[in-house]
């Protein structure tokens, strides 16, 4: 479609590079039968990489994206909140550490501005359908930020109480998971878990998509920008978060070309009933 060439335009930094898959071996399983289960695609995001390998975002299931200091995995983030609400028609809830909330509305503003030149459709009033959906008064597809200290132990039930308020959500994106927890450092890798925990939980039990942005240890990014192999150990939440994730997408900008971000897709296993974590190569 021509209006998703523009805004991938828009998005300047997710242009298209080679593929490439990475399998770890003898993944051990981790889940019980039923939590592997993820269920309908909620919405396509836009970005290929996700769309093709994932089928988009889907109820059910956790997402993980995560990428070098370099990269724009906030960018990606409200691509993905602004096509579930703009595009398909759906309510999504934003808790962002990253961006504040005159951040999250000019990027949006941006998005959609940008869609509806490339539709002719200019006469339209941008502004005021981003604010209507940002006030949660349009009919369908509102984007609800929920600015609140996220406790790891308690996101699940907070969150189900969001759900219940409007349960017209289909996604919650937490953008910046690692700043979002305050912990010292030898807590803070447990409390990533535990979110990692929850998220999957609330996925499952609310029946939405969730989709969370997380840290790469320092190793993991030295290795992303070396293009050398990564597992989901290298996550900030370690061996003990990987187990709750269903897809994992890991962008890294090229330092060759300004306007590239290559994606890897990394898979855990390709056991029949297991859900892939994939980090893929667009």
């Amino acid at each position: 479609m021509a209006e998703m060439s523009k805004i991938k335009e828009a998005f300047g930094s997710l242009s298209n590079t080679e593929e490439r898959h990475t399998t770890i071996d003898n993944a051990p399983v981790l889940l019980e039968e039923d939590e592997k289960v993820c269920g309908e695609i909620v919405c396509r995001t836009g970005l290929q990489c996700i769309d093709r390998d994932c089928g988009g975002i889907r109820d059910k299931a956790l997402t993980v994206l995560t990428g070098t200091s370099e990269s724009e995995v906030s960018t990606a983030i409200l691509c993905i909140a602004y096509m579930c609400a703009f595009e398909e028609g759906k309510s999504v809830c934003i808790i962002s550490s990253e961006l504040a909330k005159e951040e999250i509305k000019e990027r949006l503003l941006y998005f959609h501005t940008v869609l509806l030149y490339a539709r002719g459709q200019t006469g339209k009033d941008a502004s005021g359908e981003v604010e209507a959906a940002l006030l949660g008064s349009r009919k369908q597809g509102n984007i609800f930020i929920h600015e609140c200290n996220v406790v790891p132990e308690q996101f699940r039930d907070t969150m189900l109480g969001v759900v219940e308020s409007h349960p017209d959500i289909k996604c919650i994106i937490v953008d910046g998971v690692d700043l979002l927890v305050n912990s010292t450092t030898d807590n803070k890798s447990r409390d990533i878990c535990t979110l990692d925990q929850q998220g999957k939980l609330l996925a499952k039990q609310a029946e939405i998509g969730v989709v969370f942005t997380q840290f790469l240890k320092n190793d993991g990014m030295q290795a992303v920008r070396e293009n050398r192999p990564i597992s989901l150990n290298d996550l900030t939440g370690g061996i003990g978060g990987y187990r709750y994730i269903d897809y994992c997408v890991c962008f890294n900008r090229d330092v060759t070309d300004d306007r590239s971000v290559k994606i890897s897709t990394l898979k855990t296993r390709d056991t029949p009933g297991f859900n892939n974590v994939k980090l893929v190569f667009d």
